[in-house]
């Protein structure tokens, strides 16, 4: 799990502009993410909160929670969310509800590269960082 913790810098992805379109973004938004190279930070504190940065563009998406525990907050578009993030053996495993959509993130370290598996409505798309 710790292996999640840290920096990391866009490297690729796969589908992810059909992942957007699945999920409802904007295609203005879309054009932005397909120029954009997206920082992620992933932290961890003392008290076992963790936070997620996701910076595309201009747009920063920042959220703290708590293993196991459902939090509300808000999608790059502005739209709320309810979220739940479990661990499944590596994996940091991210269940969210944006309107109709449900939307599981799996995040998950290979070597020196964290592969983040996004899936909305039968779409999957998948975005690979490297570290900082």
């Amino acid at each position: 799990m710790s292996a999640l913790v840290g920096t990391w810098n866009f490297h690729s992805q796969e589908n992810l502009d059909g992942y957007m379109k699945a999920i409802g973004v904007p295609e203005e938004m879309r054009e932005v993410a397909k120029k954009s190279k997206p920082l992620l930070e992933i932290t961890k504190d003392a008290s076992d909160q963790f936070m997620i940065r996701t910076t595309v563009g201009d747009k920063v998406k920042e959220y703290k929670f708590v293993i196991g525990v459902s939090f509300d907050h808000v999608s790059l578009t502005g739209q709320p969310m309810k979220s739940v993030v479990n661990l499944v053996g590596e994996k940091m495993v991210e269940t969210q509800t944006l309107g109709d959509s449900n939307i599981v993130i799996e995040r998950s370290v290979e070597g020196d590269q964290l592969q983040s598996r996004m899936t909305a409505n039968d779409v999957t798309a998948c975005v690979t960082f490297s570290r900082a």
